[in-house]
């Protein structure tokens, strides 16, 4: 499937990314260091980890800003997903999954509920927590077209929150990196192209059983093969990971219930590969879902996730620059008191400013002045 084009519509920034013509992007929270997936928790605080195992909460402040951050836990790298399953924290890493029991907003216990998963080329990647009680999880392959000798490999599991139920739901997935729900419990995931001989990104419709072709298969499956083409084929090595659903109130009609992804970018630096927010409108069918790639924001530097913002936005962490961005869709508050390093950047076709609207409506005002002199004055000569 060929990507389709960057909408003429799209306009550069002041500096960095660039969003549609309407929309308004800003840094949320600038500093970290490699984050790589974030989570909101039951205290309506946002939680970050980092590639080195950094846990970050940042408590936000009544204009939805962050007013600080602090470091909550450090657990092994590579940390790649977080999620709360009640008031439990679970993260993520390189064969393992940890439960972090949080107590006056402190890590009071660390408990390892699960252990020794596959890694090699790929490792387990980000976690979600689904409504039927289960954590579900995606592990991506050991090598490039090999998943070694572990059933565990490129596939996604689910099991209890104490690790207990442990089974794979589905398989044949190369790097099911990003995993997500949309409004009514179905569950997706993008998985990563294969390198040598490439073939495409996929954002996939999940069921359980199902067998997603790997490592025989890569974007249309054939007929009689037995296992599940994706929904949409997706930028070739563009490393298509963490995603979410928008049913915000905010953008406009045709956005709604679209996939959100954040593709990473190519391994050998090729700046014409992704690097980028894509988004995907699916549609249900009598088979499944259907959906095609429509380029939304480009300019980053790596992004690697996007979630909502509670605030009908979306906020998306780039993991080379170490910014966490917010979307919006018209102009939202500015925060009340910036983050040190915080830049702001907006679309340079959005609605006028409101410093902008300050300086007409003196210029309005000077005018209406000389007006009301001049005729003072023509009344005075009158008398």
């Amino acid at each position: 499937m060929s990507v389709a084009p960057i909408s003429t519509a799209l306009r550069p920034t002041q500096a960095g990314p660039v969003v549609p013509a309407g929309f308004n992007i800003g840094v949320f929270y600038p500093g970290l260091t490699e984050p790589t997936s974030m989570t909101w928790g039951p205290d309506g605080n946002l939680y970050v980890s980092q590639q080195g195992g950094e846990v970050i909460e940042l408590t936000l402040g009544s204009d939805g800003f962050p007013m600080g951050s602090s470091l909550l836990a450090k657990v092994p790298p590579t940390l790649l997903g977080l999620v709360f399953a009640g008031p439990d924290l679970y993260a993520s890493y390189t064969g393992s999954v940890a439960r972090l029991t949080l107590q006056n907003g402190k890590v009071s216990t660390t408990r390892v509920v699960l252990n020794g998963l596959p890694s090699g080329r790929h490792q387990n990647d980000e976690i979600v927590y689904g409504k039927d009680g289960f954590l579900y999880l995606g592990i991506g392959s050991t090598g490039d077209r090999t998943n070694g000798n572990d059933p565990r490999s490129a596939t996604i599991v689910r099991f209890r929150p104490d690790g207990s139920g442990f089974e794979t739901f589905a398989k044949g997935l190369r790097n099911p990196y990003g995993l997500a729900f949309d409004k009514d419990v179905d569950l997706f995931a993008t998985d990563n192209g294969p390198d040598d001989p490439p073939g495409p990104d996929e954002l996939n419709y999940i069921v359980q059983g199902g067998d997603y072709g790997f490592p025989n298969y890569f974007g249309t499956s054939p007929p009689g093969s037995g296992t599940i083409g994706p929904v949409a084929s997706l930028q070739l090595h563009s490393s298509s990971d963490g995603f979410t659903f928008y049913y915000g109130d905010q953008f406009p009609a045709e956005y709604v219930g679209n996939a959100f992804v954040a593709q990473w970018g190519a391994n050998d630096g090729d700046p014409n590969i992704g690097k980028r927010i894509v988004r995907v409108p699916v549609t249900r069918t009598d088979h499944g879902f259907v959906g095609q790639e429509i380029v939304f924001a480009t300019g980053f530097d790596h992004p690697l996730d996007v979630i909502d913002d509670h605030r009908g936005g979306l906020l998306v962490t780039d993991h080379g620059a170490g910014i966490i961005y917010r979307i919006s869709y018209p102009a939202q508050i500015q925060p009340t008191s910036t983050p040190s390093g915080t830049l702001s950047t907006t679309s340079s076709n959005f609605p006028v400013s409101t410093t902008l609207e300050t300086f007409i409506l003196l210029i309005v005002l000077v005018a209406f002045g000389i007006v009301v002199v001049f005729a003072t004055r023509r009344a005075g000569k009158k008398m």
